[in-house]
């Protein structure tokens, strides 16, 4: 599965939006303003510095897109979109850091 993230990143409301092809489909990638401050208070806790840039909020949000996409979660039977969610992000931001602390 090859998956190609665009350069465009918007805010529609509260809502980041961005977007990949995969396998030459076009999939919507969204996250809300939770899972941003989430992400951001996440990083902190591990020394990062995300700060207010949306586009590069959006590319360190990338690993959990292909995540949802390659796992087919998918937010309907259209396959056209996923939606990341604060909790989702949360286990998969932990899981990391076990798996960091694990082969240490």
């Amino acid at each position: 599965m090859e998956i190609v993230f665009g350069e465009e990143t918007t805010m529609q409301g509260s809502t980041l939006r961005t977007h990949a092809i995969v396998d030459g489909r076009e999939i919507e990638c969204k996250a809300d303003m939770e899972v941003i401050t989430e992400f951001d208070e996440q990083a902190k806790k591990s020394g990062i510095s995300v700060g207010k840039d949306m586009a590069a909020i959006a590319n360190s949000l990338r690993p959990f897109f292909v995540r949802k996409i390659e796992n087919g979660s998918f937010d309907d039977e259209s396959r056209t979109s996923v939606t990341l969610l604060a909790h989702e992000l949360v286990t998969f931001m932990q899981t990391r850091s076990d798996d960091g602390a694990e082969s240490r």
